[in-house]
């Protein structure tokens, strides 16, 4: 089963029709739920709001599991407009009310309680003065429809006055190892980021089930983890918003294929600009650090061929000037990332790479690193993504067990100052175990 992934992560049960193309809210998301005390008593009693007015067209009680279902419904629309409210988005969200989207088989994905009784519940919360619905309409061959929105209204948000991001958590439920179709072109080095694709439905197996149970213990730490985000800090720097409660990583694979990527993604520190994160984070009260593997792709492939790495910087290529390091940084994942022989600059390396032929410097390049050329221009990079990410999986797994909270970002991890020195030998013992050859580990 594949299914299409836009702009963000979108659940199935969604009113997307081709020629629709008006924008009247954001998509539901419908896994966040009440993290604090107060929040799970306002959730009661819109619950209870919600009960009164589904069950006067009602006859009879509702069975022990058609009840629960119920309440996880009011919670998974309610938390989602109280959430989104506190991060500072337009409290209205886009629902589902195609009885063939809710009532269609799901995948791993999906919610599992966001059935057709959706719609009842919707319509109650209408009729409690909760939410206001507004129907949509089909907008023809000119694609000037609207999709059915709830916005949240002065009486939902009366429930929950003042109500801050720490009031929310992610349901643990949610898939957190995601397979993906191929999108898009995979050269140079677009794959280092999310990147929008088909969702792909798959089979349980002993290593599906370790790295989701890995990395949900990753994501139960982060979540009560002391990380603060100072959003006045940022400002200075940007003007997007970012939110400290987005702690919840991902693992992403590509192609189809586990031996793919499968890099963390989705941490809101991992957007941050890269210029501000020593400025507006802290963990445990500490300012930061960020611990770098150096070169790291690179000295997964010589392990892979079983040699090892040169002495000093494997950036280093003659011919390429020292100032123009990062040029050849981006040949090398270039090289690494594109499945067929390169025949044109990588993008972003016009000012950056000595001027002449690209088959020039590919010679230089495949010259300074001979042992490994086998492994350029064939996708070798997504799977050395694969053990890139398992090493970073391993790491944080341990700075859990000595007590230190790492953040990551790709090859990278984030810590407290303090930590640093603990958090360097965890890394360096991490990479010679798990590659076979030592590792670089820079601050």
């Amino acid at each position: 089963m594949k299914r299409t992934e836009t702009d963000g992560w979108q659940p199935r049960n969604q009113e997307v029709a081709a020629t629709e193309t008006a924008h009247d809210g954001e998509f539901h998301d419908p896994w966040w739920l009440p993290g604090s005390p107060r929040a799970g008593a306002a959730l009661a009693e819109a619950a209870r709001l919600t009960a009164l007015a589904a069950n006067i067209h009602r006859k009879r009680g509702r069975r022990e599991t058609d009840q629960r279902r119920f309440e996880r419904q009011v919670a998974a629309y309610v938390c989602d407009l109280w959430r989104r409210e506190t991060a500072g988005l337009d409290d209205v969200i886009i629902v589902s009310r195609a009885k063939r989207s809710l009532e269609a088989a799901k995948c791993r994905y999906d919610h599992s309680e966001l059935t057709g009784s959706a719609r009842d519940v919707q319509d109650a919360l209408n009729e409690s003065g909760l939410c206001e619905m507004t129907l949509g309409e089909w907008g023809g061959s000119k694609g000037q429809g609207r999709r059915t929105t709830l916005a949240a209204t002065s009486r939902l948000r009366a429930l929950l006055p003042e109500a801050n991001t720490t009031d929310f958590v992610r349901d643990p439920a949610e898939e957190v190892i995601v397979l993906r179709s191929q999108k898009g072109d995979t050269t140079g080095e677009d794959w280092t980021r999310e990147k929008p694709g088909d969702l792909i439905e798959y089979q349980d197996n002993a290593d599906t089930r370790k790295m989701r149970n890995d990395l949900r213990t990753i994501n139960a730490h982060l979540e009560k983890a002391d990380i603060v985000l100072d959003e006045g800090v940022l400002e200075t720097f940007t003007k997007n918003r970012f939110h400290s409660s987005s702690r919840r990583l991902y693992r992403i694979f590509a192609n189809g294929r586990f031996d793919n990527g499968g890099r963390l993604y989705r941490g809101f520190w991992i957007e941050l600009p890269s210029a501000s994160r020593h400025e507006v984070l802290q963990i445990d009260g500490d300012a930061i650090t960020i611990l770098d593997y150096g070169q790291m792709s690179t000295r997964l492939a010589y392990a892979k061929v079983g040699v090892k790495p040169p002495d000093g910087d494997l950036y280093a290529v003659p011919g390429i000037a020292n100032w123009q390091r990062e040029g050849a940084k981006k040949l090398i994942n270039a090289a690494f990332f594109s499945s067929a022989p390169i025949t044109r600059r990588p993008r972003g390396t016009t000012k950056l790479l000595p001027n002449g032929h690209i088959a020039d410097l590919m010679a230089a390049l495949k010259q300074a690193h001979a042992p490994i050329t086998a492994l350029f221009e064939n996708g070798e990079g997504l799977r050395l993504q694969r053990l890139e990410s398992d090493i970073m999986v391993e790491v944080l797994l341990r700075l859990i067990d000595a007590g230190i909270t790492a953040l990551p970002i790709h090859d990278a991890v984030i810590v407290g100052e303090r930590h640093s020195r603990k958090a360097e030998a965890v890394m360096k013992d991490v990479f010679r175990e798990m590659a076979g050859v030592e590792g670089v580990v820079s601050a």
